[in-house]
This record gives C-alpha cells, structure tokens and sequence, in this order.
C-alpha cells in the first residue's frame, strides 16, 4: 500500500438504469434533507404565470458549445446571444440562464465544475461558483482511484429552486461508485457538498459531509421562468385511457373503443401537449444496461396515432389500426431511455413542441435538431 491524494470525484448514486418514472417533478427539499442548503423543487402555480419579457411566444433558448443561441418554433436559429460554451441552460428568471461546465462524459477526471449566469438581453457571461475535486489523503492502491469523469446523468439532476436564489447539482461516473450533491448559492457563489460514500479512513475537507442518500434523494424540479397559461385545443373527440383509444360521443360499448394499443400507456409526467391535443404514450420496455421505451403521438382531435421520427425530417404516416382495432407501432418509432430528456415546451397548438434529447418534434409537421440542450 501506497500513499497517494486521493481525488474523490462529486458524483451521486446512479438511478436504477433509467429514469425513475415513479418519481417526478414534485416538491422536495433535497437540500434540507442533506443539511446543507433549503431548496423546494416544485411546480410553478399557474396563477401567477406570465409571458416571457425577452422570449417570445413560439421561442425557446439552446446552450451548447456553440454557445447560447434562440430558436424559433419552425427549426430556425434566431439569433445568437453568446459564442462562449453553454452547455445544459437553467432559467434563473426570466433574463438569466445559469450553465454548467465539466460534466460531460469526454471530459477529464479532476475538471472543476463551473457555474456561470448568462445574462439573455446582453449577452454577458458571469461566473458563479466553481466546484473542485475533494481530496483527502489516504492508503490505497492505483486500483482504488476514480478514473472515471463526472457527468450528468440526466438532465432532470440539475435544477434551480423556484425562487431562483439557489441550485443543486447531481453528478455521477461511470458506473456510479461514489455519489454527491452539491449546492449552490446563486447570490453568494457559496458551495456546499455531499458526499454518498467515501473511502475508509478518507478525511474530507470543512463542509463537505458524508450522508447515505436514498432513491428518493435527487434534484428534480421545474424552471424558474415564468409561462404562460396554456391554451387548450378544441374539438377533441377522442381520448387515451389505459391501453385503449376511446372516440367521445359514442354511446355502444364496441364503438366507443377505436384502437387498442396493449403495449403502451401514457407518459407518466410528459403526456399530454400544452394545448392537451397531443398525448405522448410510450411502451415496448426493453431492458439492458439502460431502460429502453418506444414513443408514439396520439392526435386527440383525428384519432392518428403518429409513430415518431428517429432523425429530422417529415411527419410519417399514421399507424393504422387492424381489424381488431389493434394498432402495430413500427420498430422504427423513436426510441428513448430512462435517462432521456422528454418534455414538451410551447403554451398552445402553434408553439408546442415535444423535446427529446436534441431532437425537437412539431406534432404533425416535422423533426429537427438542435444539436444542444434546450432551456429548462
């Protein structure tokens, strides 16, 4: 055995393979559960919802490496508000992004983490808080140190609280040995830390704690920018409920029932569109070494149950139903897995879009990709 410093990477307990679909966007208060930070994730009350001052309707903002960039509805880049790297926006109102460096996969064990505000009308990036590897001192072997980068998981494990004062991070390697949370206080760039598990004998530096986290432990929760109130779309004669595509107005038993889809069910929390036309379902579970689920479109208004596009390009066809009502979702449909980002943006048939990682879906128009990660 040898002496050696230790780097003991900031990463959190990995999900179950996937996206924890038991689990979603509800209040919780990680960080008091940690004892280090008080921050409530939880939906925004519709009541006090308001436009956008800087993004206007049937726009949506992308970070990546190119930099900070606003979309239009229709896959056309509007304008650019920064050339430095922007990777994984967070709203902090409704001017300010907040983004995060040194958490992706090819990056290199030991990189910092960096938080940076972007200011939207200006386009002036400002640095907030950085986060360095713990280290502590200890007998081990070259076996015994991580080697393995931190990342983000999921776009779900970085959110800002609704008052847009502090934000939480959860980071993991590959494949989850170790695991932390950490903190961030926006006005005064301070950081805490949790640390899941550390080495035996590891002594860690003042204010970075050791705790077992739960499952139920993570940083989910909703941007902090303000929406609109949705518009609902009219003229729906239809509606999904369990496995079974029902058609209003039809009053025999037999009739009422238009299609069947025995594999797929509604999307736990990403399932209806904004203007509640569009209904997300997913199904055909397949596990290996992530959770894998097929995605389909059902159009409330037609009855269409749309398979969805895997690369940019036009709207397919409508699956038809056999003669038993039964509907065969090609194997082509878009796949997505646990860790995917799926959810819709968008307050009304004219703005609404279904994210999926990249790939952005007009419901009944067209895909395209932006090639980064669009603003939560």
């Amino acid at each position: 055995m040898t002496k050696a410093a230790v780097r003991v990477w900031l990463n959190s307990s990995v999900m179950p393979k996937a996206r924890r679909h038991a689990i979603g966007p509800v209040a919780v208060t990680i960080f008091a559960v940690c004892g280090f930070v008080n921050l409530s994730l939880g939906r925004a009350s519709e009541t006090d919802a308001l436009q956008p001052t800087i993004v206007g309707p049937g726009e949506f903002v992308v970070g990546s490496d190119r930099g900070l960039e606003v979309w239009n509805a229709d896959g056309t880049a509007k304008r650019t508000v920064t050339r430095k790297p922007a990777p994984h926006p967070r709203w902090v109102n409704d001017t300010t992004l907040l983004v995060v460096e040194g958490v992706d996969p090819c990056g290199e064990p030991g990189q910092p983490v960096i938080l940076s505000k972007i200011d939207l009308q200006t386009g002036t990036t400002t640095p907030v808080a950085e986060a360095r590897p713990i280290v502590c001192a200890m007998d081990t072997t070259e076996l015994d140190v991580p080697r393995s980068p931190l990342r983000l998981a999921q776009e779900l494990d970085f959110s800002i609280d609704q008052s847009g004062k502090s934000a939480c991070l959860r980071l993991t390697d590959w494949p989850g040995v170790l695991a932390v949370f950490i903190g961030t206080d926006l006005a005064t760039g301070s950081v805490r830390q949790i640390l899941q598990e550390a080495p035996e004998g590891c002594r860690l530096p003042a204010g970075v704690g050791v705790q077992r986290l739960g499952v139920n432990d993570h940083c989910y929760g909703t941007s902090a920018l303000s929406h609109p109130k949705p518009t609902r779309a009219t003229a729906l004669a239809f509606e999904f409920k369990g496995h079974s595509l029902f058609k209003h107005g039809v009053t025999s038993k037999s009739g009422k029932v238009a299609a069947r889809l025995p594999e797929y069910q509604e999307e736990t929390f990403e399932s209806p569109s904004p203007s509640q036309r569009w209904q997300l379902l997913s199904g055909e579970i397949d596990e290996h070494d992530l959770i894998y689920r097929k995605l389909v479109l059902v159009d409330k208004r037609s009855g269409a149950v749309f398979p969805l596009p895997r690369v940019p390009g036009a709207w397919p066809s409508s699956s038809r139903p056999s003669a038993r009502k039964v509907i065969h979702v090609p194997s082509d449909t878009l796949t997505a897995t646990g860790e995917s980002d799926v959810r819709w943006i968008g307050f009304d048939e004219n703005t609404e879009l279904l994210v999926v990682d990249q790939l952005i879906l007009r419901p009944g128009n067209s895909a395209f990709s932006v090639q980064g990660n669009v603003a939560r």
